[in-house]
Parts: structure tokens; sequence; C-alpha cells
């Protein structure tokens, strides 16, 4: 690398740089990429582009291409025995392929949001392939939700992903032929995850990649997303050595990505090669960035008939920033709260993006307070702006209707709301408790919402320490009762997890808990044992979920959807990716409230 940037720099030919979107989730929105994406890409001396070996790679995997690769390495007996037990079996992984492709196709197609038969079709086809897929070998699931899992890896041991990302394998092949389509020259590889399974599949990529540019510096600049993130276990990897042993480089810090990335440019330009995990002190001196025009996020490709950009209002912590299980705040090093200050920057950035082409935006911060969602609203009513957009927020009782009739005049279409529990007393216990906040309040609330014709999403947790079958039952019946009769409202029912960063994974005895120590350098959960009075409990309410879920499906229609693989993936594209947001967006939603569809309609979509 110290010839190549030397050359690069002494000839002025730009340097070639690459963000690489890994094999994932399936593609439906865009992250903004971060201040740096425009910084960078306004200097003279730097090519930069993106590239979604995401998109690309689910191109192959939806293809008759997948049957072909999984038959590769076999010797010639072998590929004869495994078509003959795919034929027993049923199994028609070319056919599968070719009708999810078409699915793909049909994705993109704006009329396929229009009625609920067609989309239900192509929904049906992607799930269908992914099970036969997930059926004719043991190595890898192909998760719409989730993205490729390696069966029996243990995704918390960075060696063991390591290890993994080096040997031969299906999934390797499949990433293997989805570069074909990656830039031919790569100086420097720009790469975010958002899980433990993108991190797997980026470790591929990367190792690929460095197969064909032996100089290629690669840079693990994000790794935090939701609930996932590295940070906790920095000094773990660091000792390991397993990650870096593949990147070249790994950001720590979110918040200081956009001031990193700027800085490894100019070290790599001068013919330095900086290795391992980077913070802004270590560097010798990182100018404060400039205040520069925001750059609208690139228009990655997805299965979509639009883009919807995915993108935060501020870069601080969630103004609530207690409950107990919850890790996201972990991600920021700001602790404080939002303010009407960051509104107009946030404002400029979404006014960008709808100069390219942007028109549904996904507001991803924790928890907008109803104070600052005012604002919000007022600013984008001021400003004139026509957008459609949901976010993500703590029930308060200041959410009146008053303040969701602003919200839907200034673009609002969803809000999605963290219930997690009726029970007075276990929202105590999450410390989520607001008094006055009760069952009738709430109710009113999300009747409210509905009335000015927002849609919903309500999360409730089953299983959190001294939770019992009782409370979670009640919880699931009034989500049962507001849910009936509301229009786009769509919900999810979690299995408590211990994420690291947490308050309770600071002090689990106070909850009643035990953490079971692990070898692993990188556990996305830990491993717990519930103790003390109330533990039996806990457990068979932990134990009920699925059942839970299914009686939510059953009594609010959803079943009618079928519990096969083509039901299923209807419900995880509505319920879990952007789709449903371009579908409760629309003026007419297909798939608003399945208690209101004909039976008969409906089996004939399906059929």
């Amino acid at each position: 690398m110290v010839v190549r940037a030397a050359v690069v720099r002494a000839l002025g030919i730009a340097m070639e740089i690459v963000r690489l979107v890994p094999p994932g989730r399936f593609p439906t929105v865009i992250h903004e990429p971060g201040d740096w994406y425009g910084v960078i890409g306004r200097r003279a001396d730097c090519h930069l582009q993106s590239f979604s070996l995401n998109e690309a790679w689910w191109r192959i995997v939806c293809s008759p291409a997948a049957k072909a690769l999984l038959l590769e390495d076999l010797p010639a007996l072998e590929r004869v025995r495994q078509r003959l037990h795919w034929r027993a079996a049923g199994l028609d992984l070319a056919a599968s392929g070719r009708a999810a492709s078409l699915a793909l196709m049909e994705f993109r197609r704006d009329d396929s949001f229009a009625a609920s038969g067609a989309y239900l079709r192509a929904a049906a086809a992607l799930g269908e392939h992914c099970a036969g897929l997930d059926q004719a070998q043991r190595e890898t699931q192909f998760l719409i939700e989730e993205g490729p899992w390696v069966r029996r890896l243990d995704y918390d041991d960075s060696t063991a992903l390591a290890g993994f990302a080096r040997r031969p394998s299906f999934l390797r092949r499949l990433i293997a032929n989805a570069l074909t389509e990656a830039p031919e020259k790569i100086d420097l590889l720009i790469v975010t995850v958002t899980s433990p399974q993108d991190l797997l599949t980026a470790m591929i990529a990367v190792l690929l990649l460095k197969q064909r540019h032996p100089d290629l510096h690669a840079c693990l600049a994000d790794h935090g997303w939701e609930n996932f993130s590295l940070t906790p276990h920095v000094e773990q990897l660091r000792r390991r050595g397993a990650l870096d042993s593949v990147f070249d480089t790994i950001l720590v810090s979110k918040d200081e990505r956009d001031r990193l990335l700027p800085a490894l440019i100019e070290r790599i330009a001068a013919g330095e090669r900086p290795r391992g995990y980077l913070r802004a002190s270590e560097f010798a001196s990182i100018p404060a960035p400039a205040r520069s025009a925001p750059a609208p996020a690139p228009r990655l490709p997805t299965f979509t008939s639009e883009p919807i950009l995915w993108m935060r209002l501020s870069s601080r912590r969630c103004y609530w920033s207690r409950c107990a299980f919850c890790t996201q705040n972990s991600k920021y090093d700001d602790p404080r709260a939002p303010s009407r200050s960051e509104i107009d920057n946030a404002l400029d950035r979404v006014a960008v993006n709808l100069a390219a082409g942007y028109r549904q935006v996904i507001f991803s911060d924790e928890a907008v307070s109803p104070a600052f969602l005012r604002q919000l609203c007022e600013a984008v009513i001021a400003r004139g702006m026509s957008f459609r957009w949901a976010c993500r927020c703590k029930l308060e009782l200041a959410f009146t209707p008053d303040l969701f009739r602003l919200m839907r005049r200034a673009g609002c279409y969803e809000v999605l709301y963290g219930l997690e529990t009726i029970s007075p007393r276990m929202q105590q216990r999450m410390d989520k408790y607001v008094e006055g906040l009760d069952r009738e309040r709430i109710a009113s609330i999300f009747a409210a919402a509905s009335d000015a014709g927002l849609g919903l999403f309500v999360n409730l947790i089953g299983g959190f320490p001294g939770d019992t079958r009782e409370e979670l039952r009640s919880s699931v019946d009034f989500l049962i009762g507001v849910f009936r009769h509301a229009d786009h409202a769509t919900y999810v029912v979690n299995q408590f997890a211990l994420f690291p960063d947490t308050p309770i994974a600071a002090a689990p005895e106070r909850f009643g808990v035990a953490l079971r120590p692990s070898a692993a350098d990188m556990p996305a959960r830990y491993s717990y044992t519930l103790i003390g009075e109330g533990a039996e409990e806990t457990q068979l309410a932990h134990a009920l979920v699925p059942a839970m879920r299914r009686r939510l499906d059953s009594e609010l229609g959803w079943a009618l959807l079928g519990s096969g693989s083509g039901g299923d993936a209807a419900r995880i594209l509505y319920f879990e990716t952007g789709h449903g947001a371009l579908l409760k967006a629309r003026p007419q939603n297909p798939l608003a409230n399945p208690l209101t569809w004909a039976e008969r309609d409906l089996a004939g979509a399906v059929a």
C-alpha cells in the first residue's frame, strides 16, 4: 500500500475508495452513511463510490445460479446423489430460483404494493425459495429478517468467525459470485456492518477482495446498529487479534467516524500503513470537521419500488436513557439529550436527500420526545417540505390528538412505540413507568394516533426478570383489543435478551439475574440464570412468548396469510422491513387490516 499510495499522490491519480454494504438482511432501506461521505466525496484526490454487495448477493441467492453453486464443488457422483435427494424431497431449486428472481423484480414495481394478491404472491415466492435452500443443504439458513445464518457457528467468538471466513463454503461461493460486480479497482475499502451475520459476510468479502487487490486497505468503519455493537468488546477483541487479522483498521467509536475516516485517508495517501483499532486520541492531530453542506445518501439498489432513507435526527443518546434492557445508547459517546438546535441540521440533510429523489424517511433515533416531535413538525411545515416519515417514541402523556394531527400534517405515517408491557409493576422494573399512563390512557393514545391516520408499531417483551405469564397474557390481550379495529397496526413480541452495556448487565443481582461466564470475546447477548423468588414463573413466561405471537397473529387476522414459508415471508416483509413503510404510507394500504379482508379473496390471492 505504501508504494501504491506514493504513486497515487505523485501522479495525481485519485484514490479509489469503495464503501461496501456486505450481505445481510433483505435490502429494503438505504442507510445514511454519515458526514464523512460528503467530506471525502468532495476531495479531488479521491474517487468514492458505494457498492451494495448485499443486493448483488440476494440476486444470486434468488436465482437458479444458487443451485449450480451448491453443486459446484461436489464430485460428479455426489452431484447425482444430491439431485436425486432433492427430487425425492420435492425440491426444484431451479424453478423456485426463477420464481424468486421474478419476485425481486416485482418488489421494484409500484403496482405490486397496490394490491394484496400481487404482493403476497411475490412474498410467497421469496419465502418458499429461501425455505427450499435451507432444506437443500445443512450449512447456512437464508433468513429475510437477518440474512445468512451459518448453522452451528459461534457468532459470539471472533476466532470462530475468522476461521470460517477463510474456509471453502457455500456462503463463500455465493459471495465470490456476487463480488464479480464489485468495482475493478479498490485502494481503500470502507465497511459497515449491522449484525454478527454481516460481520462474517464482510470478513469473507474482504478476504476475497484482498486476493484480487493485495494492497487493498480494509477499514471496518461502523459496527453498531440497533442492539448490535462491538464497542463493549473492543479490549477483548484487541487481545484476541482475529478481527484485525482481516481488517487493517477498525474504528472504535461511532461518534469519531466522521473525523477519523478523512484522517485515515491522509495517512494512507502519505504512504503510511495504519493498523489495528483506532481512536481519535491515537492520532497526533485531527482538526475538528469543518461545517460543510450535507451530501445525499447514495442511491443503492434495493428491492423496493422507491428508495427509503434510514437516518437519525440526532447523534446524541435517547432523552429517556434509562430502560433497564436497552443497549442502543451505548453506541454513542454524547450523553446529552437531543435538542432543538439539531433539527435544522437534520432537515438540511433531509432536504438534500429529497433533491436526490428520496421521498420516504425512517427516523431511527431510539425515542423522539413529544416536545422534540412538535418542534420537528413545525419546522417541516414552516419549510414547506413534503415527504413521508416514521419515527420511534416512548409513550408519554404529552402524546395528544393535537400532536398526532400535527405529525400527520407534517408527513408522518407511522409511530413505533416501545410499550413492552401493560403491567405497571413490570414497567417499574424496566424503568419505563410514567405516573398516570395507565391502560386506559395508553389505549386512548393509540386510538388518537389511528384517528389521525397514523400507523402504529408496538413492541412487547416477554420474560423480563420478574415477569409472569398472567402479565404477559394481559399485555397481549390489551394489544388485541386496541389493534382489532386499527388500520396499519403491527407489532412484535420479543423474548427478553440480556444485552451488553445495559443497566441490567451492570447490576444483574438487582434484577434477580446471575450472568453465566463465557469464553467468547464478542457476545451479542449474555447467557444468564434467573435466581430468587419468581424465577420459575419468569422462565415460564419467557417460554410462553412463541404462543403469544401465534395468538396475536390469530386474533388480529395475520394467520390468514398461512403458516408456511410463504405466509411467514409476507409477515416478515410487512412487519420487519421497509416494505411495511411503503405499504403503510400508501393512501390505500392493501394490507391495512386483515380482519377486514374477505377470506375467499385472500385465498384467491395466494393460490
